[in-house]
């Protein structure tokens, strides 16, 4: 595994753990297609997204969340990205 995934996994397990200690329940996927496929059979809350995934960007998983659902609110960023990228 390369540095960079080492980062986006390990920031991907330290957000997940956070949120769980705080009593949420996490589901983590690594693209975007494998949680659209979830949200069309799972209530969620909130989905957190990086901009930049294999597959589908986090614009486009936005607009197929809006698909799913206007209510859930979505958060996407570019950190995880950049911090992989060291800049």
């Amino acid at each position: 595994m390369s540095s960079w995934w080492m980062t986006i996994y390990l920031s991907v397990v330290l957000i997940s753990s956070l949120l769980r200690e705080y009593g949420y329940t996490v589901f983590s996927f690594e693209n975007a297609v494998d949680a659209i496929d979830a949200l069309e059979q799972n209530r969620v809350n909130a989905v957190l997204s990086d901009i930049k995934m294999p597959g589908i960007s986090g614009i486009e998983l936005l607009e197929r969340v809006r698909g799913i659902s206007t209510d859930i609110p979505v958060s996407i960023d570019d950190r995880i990205c950049r911090a992989g990228h060291g800049s």
